[in-house]
């Protein structure tokens, strides 16, 4: 085969049949691309492969070999688990005796390895529906030359009435699904193995200019917007590039871009996760039926991951669970509250700037680790009154804890063979999630004991004297740090409402709800800020007109005053929600346009793409705060616009959060310089709980004051 043939192959035959061997060295498993086939033809119509030609691809993946399969089930790929599976249970039929049921199982299983490694390649040729023609032909051909007897007849009648039975009870959902436009899918997987495939290599970018910027760009200006570009061909769909960068193709990255290609029109596409449709929506006529519902309110499957460590809070719990405990919380984030955890917002920011002088005139690092670590402690003191030290001590086991199982969860939402319980605890992960949950509850826990112990004592001694008035001071001081877990043990003790079980649950999502989301708000905007330094001069000259002192503390009235930097935080948040997916689980039917959703259908608000809209944002791949003055505001749709979500079921914690940003940005930029150093079209974004950067958000910081 010559090197032209090799170099075809190598583009057009992507993800084949998959071979296990066995290698010598170090005991490990070599899996390896290979095809061995005759005479197939590409779409120009020569010939690619001769005589059964056999070529092996220069991508591989090492997996560890260890005693047992467990620690290997989270580093494989969706389609390889797939195969992996048939070609499992082929080799357990073939052990049996030889029969004619065993020979048919054995054949459509052979058949269904084949045509799953072959579909990359098949569907450049002909089309799905075509190639699950030929498979149900081929089958019934088979079928008709064995024999008639008891066993086959009635395996053939329990599969027909099964399927019969599967069909019409799922015949309405279908038939309304498939009217909304997708990408084509597969029976039983869907559109699975296009949304979770995981590419070994960057896929190589088709786009000439962007991938390392031309003639006088200067590296480190972080100008030009993100934009992403799609390659169809035939019914495959595959995020590619960012401004010409090659970069992995994640899941984040194929979600946006079944919408690129599917829904930038009409505002609504579909996919089936497995037998599961997938409702995609990204203009805001679209979406405003759904979260301005008060019955479609369910959060969903995607959320049950998270119920071992939050258990039924406030984000996962629904129905009158869910009205019962926003009604408790909401008198938490009044505006009241909200001033007395000013001072936490500073003491904590103050600590942020003193870890990040020894970056000062230093090389670029990642602003993600140290923000994170700094929310972390917000929200602990502000949430439970005591403090973590994350910024102190990032080696303590609770921040491990938090950041090890907010992990374990998005991999088990990526992978679908991670989640059925009974698969999930036969990995490795399984041991590390459980230790994590314990690890956040004995402490969510310890605090609750605690903090009931000492109100009790403050009781008893209320009855026996009047304590002195500045003691009282201190006990107000104390309780006004302690306002979220506070309201939740006074509403446990005023009818018991609440037991300590359910205090934890509320107590951990905010914890998990109220720390990654604004950490990476935060790092967001002194990113875009770094980016355009004179929209930053520009909110530092507001800075000194409110504040004026340098040393003087922040009140509530200078945040109200701090109107342009919130836009910019409103405009950060426009290009990169913290969430930039939200998705419902609908109970009821939904008419949207002239499409009619029925119930039991995920529906899944692309925020990303639903914030790039020019007909409410012009120029929407520009950082422009002014998109947020309030003129430019009248007017707009009220769901054009939802980091926070929409709706009766909006983010509690909202004001809270923008009080926060404001109050970190600020202390950060009084102090430094921001310059941003990766260029947004270098930018690898991953959307999975939140939206960030694969390998971070680089910044250089330089003095501002002496």
């Amino acid at each position: 085969m010559s090197q032209v043939d090799r170099k075809e192959l190598r583009e057009k035959l992507a993800n084949a049949l998959v071979v296990l061997s066995s290698t010598a060295e170090d005991g490990e498993i070599e899996v390896r691309i290979s095809y061995s086939w005759g005479h197939l033809l590409g779409s120009g119509g020569t010939v690619i492969v001769e005589g059964g030609a056999r070529v092996l691809v220069a991508r591989s993946w090492k997996l560890n070999k260890l005693h047992t399969i467990r620690a290997d089930l989270s580093d494989l790929s969706t389609p390889l688990v797939f195969q992996m599976i048939l070609q499992l249970c082929a080799a357990v039929l073939s052990l049996l005796p030889v029969g004619s049921v065993t020979s048919v199982l054995l054949m459509i299983l052979q058949l269904c390895a084949a045509v799953l490694s072959l579909l990359p390649v098949i569907s450049m040729i002909i089309s799905t529906p075509l190639v699950f023609q030929m498979i149900l032909q081929l089958c019934s051909a088979v079928l008709s030359l064995l024999p008639v007897g008891s066993v086959t007849s009635a395996l053939l009648v329990v599969m027909v009435v099964s399927l019969m039975v599967y069909n019409k009870r799922r015949a309405r959902l279908v038939s309304l699904i498939n009217r909304i436009p997708g990408p084509p899918a597969l029976p039983f997987i869907g559109n699975t193995i296009e949304l979770n495939v995981e590419h070994d290599g960057k896929v190589l970018s088709h786009t000439a200019r962007g991938a390392r910027g031309g003639k006088g760009e200067r590296r480190g200006v972080a100008s030009q917007p993100t934009k992403v570009s799609f390659r169809v061909n035939k019914n495959r769909w595959i995020s590619e590039t960012v401004d010409g960068a090659s970069y992995r193709t994640e899941l984040f990255a194929r979600v946006t871009g079944s919408t690129t290609l599917w829904g930038i029109h009409r505002g609504v596409n579909k996919a089936w996760m497995g037998t599961t449709p997938y409702l995609m929506l990204s203009k805001p006529a679209m979406l405003e039926p759904i979260l301005a519902s008060n019955k479609n309110i369910e959060k969903s499957q995607d959320y049950v991951y998270l119920r071992p460590w939050l258990g039924t809070g406030l984000l996962t719990s629904s129905g009158k669970k869910w009205h019962t405990r926003r009604k408790i919380l909401t008198p938490t984030f009044h505006f009241k509250i909200l001033e007395d955890f000013l001072d936490v917002f500073q003491e904590q920011s103050d600590i942020l700037v003193e870890k990040l002088k020894h970056k000062v005139g230093k090389d670029p690092f990642n602003i993600f680790h140290y923000v994170t670590l700094c929310t972390l402690d917000i929200i602990c003191e502000t949430a439970m009154g005591r403090s973590v030290n994350a910024q102190g001590d990032s080696d303590s086991q609770y921040v491990k804890a938090i950041y090890e199982i907010s992990s374990i969860v998005q991999c088990r939402q990526a992978k679908m063979w991670l989640q059925p319980d009974w698969l999930f605890k036969m990995t490795s992960l399984s041991n590390k999630h459980d230790n994590c949950v314990k690890i956040l509850h004995d402490f969510s826990n310890k605090v609750i004991r605690e903090r009931k112990e000492e109100i009790r004592r403050q009781k008893e001694e209320k009855l026996c004297s009047s304590p002195p008035a500045e003691d009282e001071a201190l006990i107000y001081d104390r309780k006004k740090r302690l306002a979220f877990l506070d309201l939740l043990i006074e509403a446990s003790q005023d009818g018991a409402v609440l037991c300590n079980e359910d205090i934890r649950e509320e107590v951990d999502t905010f914890m998990f709800e109220g720390h990654d989301t604004t950490s990476a708000a935060i790092c967001w905007a002194l990113y875009l800020l770094g980016s355009h330094p004179e929209i930053q001069n520009r909110v530092v000259e507001e800075l000194n007109y409110v504040l004026g002192d340098y040393d003087r503390r922040l009140v509530m009235k200078d945040f109200q005053n701090l109107k342009y930097l919130e836009c910019c935080i409103k405009e950060a948040l426009r290009l990169y929600p913290s969430v930039p997916f939200i998705a419902r689980q609908l109970k009821q039917d939904v008419k949207i346009a002239h499409y009619t959703i029925p119930a039991g259908t995920t529906a899944l608000i692309v925020t990303y793409m639903l914030h790039r809209n020019p007909e409410y944002f012009p120029e929407p791949e520009k950082f422009n705060p002014d998109h947020f003055l309030p003129e430019n505001c009248v007017g707009r749709h009220p769901y054009a616009y939802i980091p926070f979500s929409a709706g009766p079921r909006n983010c509690i914690g909202q004001k809270f959060a923008l009080l926060e940003e404001k109050a970190v940005i600020a202390a950060v930029l009084r102090n430094y310089r921001v310059e941003a150093v990766d260029r947004r079209e270098d930018l690898t974004l991953l959307g999975e709980l939140i939206l960030r950067p694969k390998h971070g958000l680089n910044i250089r910081l330089q003095p501002r004051r002496s």
